[in-house]
């Protein structure tokens, strides 16, 4: 949608890009000592 303003209702498709963002936060709260990488989801 090329030209079309950006609002609010707007929705931005991301594909597997949103796996990347979330690879990159886990590793970086891993680094913070916050979680291991080992821990389960249910932690």
């Amino acid at each position: 949608m090329t030209g079309v303003p950006a609002t609010t209702n707007l929705h931005f498709r991301n594909g597997a890009v949103a796996n990347s963002y979330m690879s990159t936060l886990l590793l970086r709260v891993v680094d913070q000592g916050k979680v291991k990488l080992d821990d389960k989801v249910s932690r």
